[in-house]
């Protein structure tokens, strides 16, 4: 069920109803170049144009770490991880590390996110999780090697990681719903420009990667009560956008009540 956040304070002395602040988590997730990245930066644009506070987060593997994008603060430490998992076949047990760190940053970001809801009385917020519990059940996959069924939530989020008092629960990173992009895998190794800084890294992830992406979905642990979309990778971004916003609207009534709203300075937000 969506996140909702209550207001610590009551309206009144006599008034003991606090108001409530729906926090979204809304993913998008899919194999290297399957058009993630349009999908995200079109509903960044269209819940911040219509007045809702919105986050971009990173749900899975590691971010750049360049300090370039608002979403993207400056990290030494991301910087350093991820020129370590473009320069070297690293580990798998490497990304769950990184995994584990995203997850504990994305759990102080949700509680800023619904801070700002609170304060800005929004009655909605958008966290948009770039890569989700797919991308974790992929490597999961790799990880564990040849694994029949469904993957447990221990392997999902292996035990011996965890840090005393900053447990991360499967329960906590399950999205309330995620779109699933698809698309062939000669399409994907199309979209990677000969002049790409990570074309090594990206043709290794569509070929490495591509058949786990493909049965992650069904391996999800009995305990998944995610919403999982499926989504044509191929079909135009607009198109695309529309279809998620139609599921987005009947999955959150303050997304469908914000559907006739004019976007603010839209000639920013394109």
């Amino acid at each position: 069920m969506p996140e909702v956040v209550k207001s610590p304070e009551t309206r009144n002395t006599t008034d003991p109803v606090t108001e409530e602040f729906r926090v979204g988590k809304i993913a998008l997730d899919g194999c290297c170049r399957v058009g993630k990245g349009e999908q995200l930066k079109a509903l960044n644009s269209y819940f911040t144009s219509r007045g809702v506070p919105t986050m971009v987060l990173k749900g899975d593997g590691t971010r750049l770490g360049a300090g370039e994008a608002w979403h993207d603060l400056g990290s030494r430490y991301w910087t350093h991880r991820h020129d370590y998992h473009a320069g070297l076949h690293t580990p798998r047990t490497e990304w769950d590390v990184d995994a584990y760190t995203l997850a504990r940053e994305n759990r102080v970001w949700l509680g800023a996110l619904g801070d700002i809801a609170r304060i800005s009385r929004s009655r909605f917020a958008a966290a948009i999780l770039d890569r989700s519990i797919i991308s974790r059940a992929t490597l999961a996959l790799q990880r564990e090697g040849s694994v029949e069924g469904k993957l447990t939530e221990e392997q999902m989020w292996p035990p011996y990681l965890q840090i005393p008092g900053e447990e991360i629960t499967y329960e906590e990173t399950m999205p309330d719903i995620l779109f699933n992009l698809t698309a062939p895998q000669t399409v994907l190794e199309s979209r990677i420009s000969q002049d790409d800084y990570d074309r090594a890294f990206r043709m290794r992830a569509v070929y490495e990667y591509y058949d786990d992406f493909l049965r992650a979905k069904d391996a999800l642990p009995e305990s998944t009560t995610t919403t999982i979309i499926d989504l044509d990778g191929e079909a135009p971004v607009s198109e695309t956008t529309g279809v998620i916003l139609d599921h987005l609207a009947a999955m959150y009534p303050e997304v469908d009540q914000i559907r006739s709203v004019s976007p603010m300075y839209e000639q920013y937000t394109q």
